[in-house]
């Protein structure tokens, strides 16, 4: 079978959307996001056709910090799976992520899907930090004191400082991560957070906190060894 693989089209959608609808058991997001992809001056769609089927596998390819190239969203359709796209995909991502300077290409894949895992190491990536989500029911978290509370606050030194030296940002190879994409903090992020209302300040630490839907998400955390207790809290 031949395959061209190039930018994504408005054309592309009716395609992609059947079969990214049901990949995972609670569904996908990929057909959703489609057309505000190829309108996002931060997004590259990559997307690959056959010439009697059409768009038959997409991957995204964002710059999330200076010089890093994010690469998401990989999908094939069923009955194109094992042709190599996704490999194909993938080096037309590096190839655009190295023409405009990028220094590292990231992904990341749920621990429990093991044959993507394999194939990326085929290509070159390997496994640098692992990463946990954890939930806390509203209703079992007493209430804090005022003083205890977090609250909206500037970029400081302090919060740079503080990171640098700390257990949590050698252990994560000093990324944070939003909106399931990572990439190396650096303190221009920190200041573009604060502006967007996001990074919070109370006496043990800092954190980066968004309401979401019905839960409240927390995404980095920023503290003295001898305080993340209190800052969790």
């Amino acid at each position: 079978m031949t395959y061209e693989v190039r930018l994504g089209r408005a054309e592309d959608h009716e395609g992609i959307a059947a079969f990214t609808t049901d990949t995972f058991e609670w569904g996908d997001y990929v057909a959703d996001s489609f057309l505000g992809w190829l309108d996002a001056p931060d997004v590259e769609v990559l997307v690959a056709i056959h010439a009697s089927d059409g768009p038959v596998a997409v991957a995204t390819l964002r710059q999330p910090g200076p010089r890093q190239a994010w690469m998401a969203a990989a999908r094939v359709r069923p009955d194109h799976r094992r042709k190599g796209l996704a490999d194909r995909l993938n080096d037309a991502g590096v190839a655009l992520a190295r023409r405009r300077g990028d220094r590292v290409s990231r992904l990341a894949i749920e621990d429990w899907n093991e044959a993507p895992q394999r194939q990326v190491e085929r290509l070159g990536y390997r496994p640098t930090s692992r990463w946990w989500f954890v939930r806390e029911p509203v209703e079992s978290v007493e209430r804090l004191p005022a003083r205890e509370r977090l609250e909206p606050t500037p970029p400081s030194p302090e919060i740079w400082a503080t990171w640098q030296r700390s257990a949590y940002a050698s252990g994560g190879r000093g990324l944070v991560g939003l909106h399931w994409t990572w990439w190396t903090l650096t303190p221009d992020d920190l200041a573009g957070f604060a502006s967007d209302g996001l990074l919070f300040g109370c006496p043990a630490g800092w954190a980066l906190v968004e309401p979401l839907e019905d839960r409240l998400a927390v995404s980095w955390m920023c503290s003295a060894d001898a305080d993340f207790s209190r800052l969790a809290d």
